[in-house]
């Protein structure tokens, strides 16, 4: 029988607005049957989500979204006591601090109050845009200039007007030194995980790429066909074997990324292949 699956999703232990409990019942409400929860390089809220899963006869697959030079990679099931592993995440999230210092930097030259320190105190875990426009919000000494430029007091048009890519607060991801995709793959094949390529209509221009990271040890492609045509991604991990896994990048119930629940057609490799790395959770 297939299955439904959803295997990237977030929650406000990085940039997505919903507790581990509020996704997991989202996502069961959505009728899916397996799903990983991939923050952006923490596995906090792993055991959450696993524990909740169970409320709802769900799989929870232990997931993470690694953040690597020029794109993000999918580690599924992997072994959350891998010491390694686990400082790479840590690597990742003092970078990710790093950038968000540069856009409060930016921010305080448009004229808005905002420390590092105040970001930080609305992260909880994985530093990133979302905290840091809600911490601008919350300072009520920049509730003057907001309405004078939005006529409103909103997070979303910090997002949209100031740290968004080619946007005035905006830090790229390029602009620190990040871990290279080969160290990142790797890592992740030594915590028993599954390196698959996030999104990759938004990242990878030519398929060529593709062919290097397959090289490094990538194990599979993502498609997301509730937003975004993958279909010569999907054709090249046919062709070369590769796992196909299907995520929705789930944030926010606002933007247009639905909860998944996509039957997992084909895929009972990808399910076998899971279940290996999940006995030891579920």
């Amino acid at each position: 029988m297939e299955k439904t699956i959803d295997l990237h999703t977030h929650t406000v232990y990085s940039d997505g607005i919903f507790t581990t409990e509020e996704l997991v019942k989202a996502v069961a409400a959505a009728g899916t049957k397996i799903m990983s929860k991939t923050d952006h390089d923490t596995t906090e809220g792993i055991s959450e989500a696993i524990d909740e899963g169970k409320k709802y006869g769900l799989i929870v697959v232990p997931g993470v979204e690694l953040t690597v030079q020029k794109y993000h990679v999918l580690a599924l099931g992997i072994d959350r006591s891998n010491k390694d592993f686990q400082n790479l995440l840590a690597e990742n999230r003092n970078i990710r601090v790093e950038r968000n210092k540069e856009s409060v930097r930016k921010l305080n030259e448009l004229g808005y109050e905002l420390s590092l320190d105040n970001v930080l105190k609305y992260t909880k875990c994985t530093a990133n845009k979302l905290s840091t426009a809600h911490a601008l919000v919350m300072n009520t000494a920049n509730h003057r200039l907001l309405n004078e430029k939005f006529g409103r007091i909103n997070e979303i048009d910090i997002l949209k007007e100031y740290l968004r890519e080619g946007k005035p607060a905006h830090v790229s991801r390029h602009c620190f030194p990040a871990i290279h995709p080969r160290r990142g793959i790797e890592a992740i094949l030594s915590a028993g995980g599954l390196p698959i390529i996030a999104h990759p209509t938004k990242d990878i221009a030519d398929v060529e790429e593709l062919e290097v990271l397959r090289s490094y040890g990538l194990k599979g492609v993502e498609v997301q066909p509730n937003f975004l045509d993958g279909a010569k991604y999907e054709w090249f991990a046919r062709k070369y074997n590769l796992l196909i896994t299907y995520g929705s990048d789930f944030h926010d119930p606002r933007k247009k990324r639905p909860l998944l629940g996509l039957r997992a057609k084909g895929s009972e490799i990808l399910i076998e292949e899971l279940t290996k790395r999940i006995k030891y959770d579920n």
